[in-house]
């Protein structure tokens, strides 16, 4: 596994491993796996050889929408609930345009997705919340730097009215643009007749921390009863499950969120 993490001389020695064979048949099956970069790897010239004893190659391609569905599902399935949520075709779409189909960050999108239904006790899932959160998690540019242009088959929706389970960042961006224009109004007529409106600015200035601070103690007070309840559970967990097939921590933390 990772194969495309292996050198040129280790691929080599792989090679040599495999002339080892009887009159009947070879001593061992290679099977090398990893990421897109082991095709870049094998076609460098120095592994000919070893390109040349490969007998089946093949590749995975990123999923399309409907087969996220069924990704989503079968992994909920194996949880313990295939029906704990219910998802829209759009947020579907939505998943798969931040995702691009690719396993991997699919999961880490619809892990933090998970988390937010449980926090405010939701079960069906809509495109506002695949876009908070994929924003709040500045998806795009942490995962797809290199892809400045939106996905053609992007879903186009109508700006969102923001809220207070708006990201903070994006709240006080909105007053700070009031402040520069202002504060253009400022320079331009000059600061002698304009006390009032530093006032009001410094009015402006002192709500935004108070918000932020308001946010602030609410997302702690969220965390630490998330962490309370989890750390309970997971106690009485050990007892319930004491006769029961092992599972791992993530398969019982969807049992526990939504029930089996």
């Amino acid at each position: 596994d990772e194969a495309q993490n292996l050198s040129n001389k280790l691929l080599e020695e792989v090679r040599m491993l495999s002339n080892l064979e009887t009159d009947c048949s070879k001593l061992l099956q290679i099977i090398l796996v990893g990421q897109p970069e082991l095709r870049k790897l094998l076609d460098s010239p120095e592994l000919m050889q070893l390109r040349q004893r490969i007998q089946v190659c093949c590749h995975l391609n990123p999923l399309t929408a409907s087969e996220i569905k069924e990704y989503i599902l079968n992994r909920l399935d194996k949880a313990g609930n295939k029906f704990a949520i219910t998802m829209t075709d759009e947020a579907v779409a939505l998943i798969h345009n931040y995702t691009r189909g690719i396993p991997r960050l699919i999961n880490i999108l619809c892990d933090y997705l998970l988390l937010d239904m449980c926090v405010n006790g939701k079960r069906i899932l809509v495109p506002k919340e695949v876009e908070e959160i994929a924003e709040d998690l500045n998806f795009e540019e942490r995962f797809w730097p290199e892809q400045k242009n939106p996905q053609p088959n992007r879903v186009s929706r109508p700006p969102v009215k923001p809220s207070r389970k708006v990201s903070q960042e994006r709240i006080p961006s909105k007053v700070l643009k009031q402040f520069e224009v202002r504060l253009s109004a400022l320079e331009e007529n000059g600061l002698g007749n304009h006390a009032s409106v530093l006032a009001e600015l410094k009015g402006r200035i002192l709500e935004v921390e108070n918000m932020m601070t308001r946010e602030k103690e609410q997302v702690n007070a969220t965390l630490t009863y998330v962490r309370g309840q989890l750390a309970l559970n997971q106690a009485a967990a050990s007892t319930v499950d004491a006769g029961r097939e092992p599972r791992s921590r993530r398969s019982w933390a969807v049992r526990f969120l939504f029930g089996e």
